[in-house]
């Protein structure tokens, strides 16, 4: 696995060839040089993550089998799949541009954050907001950039941190084995995040299961390394702000933007839980694992992040299927979580399992490679070449 900030030309290869259906690999070359610069920062992190093995259990990348780069696709999707015997993550630059865009136009509005830089210069105009709604483009995300440069920057480490969760969520679909689970029981190989085709209930009810356990693992890592860097000062102009705060206003503007893409519709079809559902399981996550040790005020500063983009949204007429409804449909909706909780649970122990199968023969498959590449050819009478 690289660790530096480039693939090298063999895996950048595979990856293209692997989602040539989905557009291949994204030329970075191509893209907006402030926008290129945040999303090679992405990679590198992506990329350094992959080999910190003491954020996660079981560990993302102890075999170094995993490969991750960006899609030259403008639908808001992320796959990962394995081919080849390779296991690989692919995020659409599409994903990306919408969650920087929505930042950029959060941070655009004087009333949010308004103590970061000198939002009295800034001013949200309708025509902006509405272009949420618009197919993403580079050249409409650099058109809604704020004014100040401060609140351009903490944009930026809001989009950057909720981006990091997207990587953390699909990145435990492949080491929690859930594409393996779902190779052995309904024959499905890569794992789409927004499918558009029909699914049994089984299968609904199934991945949804997965789905909350991606999002479990992902906030934990997410959170925890989020902190890290808002404690060391990584963040100078969020300082002021709880970064479980910050945190939570990250996630909960990337559970709203989804919430705005995703049309509703039945049960049977959906892949996914709700956004709400999503969003309050991370948020119970966050709260039962860090509230009495590291944040006693848990409650109130994720509380303060939701009610930041709550409002925001609200402000400014965005639509928001399930989340509008959380107030009203809270029993309901808390009903939906547990009963997901209790399904994802019985599905722990097998893909721990699963996980186990998938990093022995990772490891035998590197060993018989590296005794391949180790063993010197002998010429038979006939000229061939045979390996011992």
């Amino acid at each position: 696995m690289a660790t530096d900030s480039h693939l090298n030309p063999s895996a950048e290869g595979s990856f293209d060839r692997a989602f040539r259906e989905y557009g291949g690999r994204l030329d970075l070359s191509t893209v907006h040089p402030t926008t290129r610069d945040g999303m090679q920062g992405l990679l590198d992190y992506y990329r350094w993550l992959l080999n910190a093995a003491r954020f996660a259990d079981p560990p993302y990348n102890p075999t170094g089998n995993l490969t991750v780069d960006f899609v030259d696709n403008a639908e808001v999707n992320a796959t990962a799949f394995v081919s080849n015997q390779l296991e690989l993550i692919g995020i659409n630059w599409g994903l990306v541009a919408l969650i920087y865009q929505a930042f950029y136009l959060l941070m655009s509005s004087p009333t949010v954050l308004p103590n970061i830089g000198d939002a009295e210069v800034e001013k949200a105009e309708k025509r902006n907001i509405d272009a949420l709604l618009q197919p993403q483009s580079w050249k409409l995300m650099e058109s809604l950039l704020p004014k100040d440069g401060d609140r351009v920057r903490v944009a930026q480490h809001l989009a950057w941190n909720a981006m990091a969760f997207v990587f953390a969520h699909e990145v435990s679909h492949v080491c929690r084995a859930h594409l393996r689970y779902l190779k052995t029981t309904f024959g499905i190989d890569r794992h789409v995040e927004y499918r558009t085709v029909r699914l049994s209930e089984s299968q609904a009810r199934t991945l949804q299961a997965l789905e909350l356990d991606a999002d479990t693992a992902a906030a934990e890592t997410n959170l925890i390394l989020w902190t890290k860097l808002c404690r060391r000062g990584t963040f100078p102009l969020l300082t002021e702000v709880p970064p479980l705060t910050t945190w939570s206003l990250s996630l909960s503007m990337f559970f709203h933007v989804l919430d705005m893409k995703t049309k509703p519709h039945e049960s049977a079809l959906r892949s996914h839980p709700k956004p709400a559902v999503r969003l309050l399981q991370v948020s119970y996550n966050a709260s039962d694992c860090f509230g009495e040790l590291e944040f006693p005020d848990a409650h109130r500063c994720i509380g303060e992040g939701w009610g930041i983009i709550g409002k925001w949204w609200q402000q400014n007429e965005l639509s928001a299927h399930s989340l509008w409804e959380l107030d009203e449909h809270l029993d309901r909706t808390i009903d939906t979580l547990n009963e997901l909780r209790s399904e994802s649970g019985e599905l722990i122990g097998v893909l721990r399992q699963l996980a186990e199968e998938r990093n022995h023969d990772i490891r035998m498959r590197k060993k018989y490679d590296n005794h391949i590449l180790n063993t010197e050819p002998n010429k038979t009478d006939a000229g061939d070449v045979m390996l011992t």
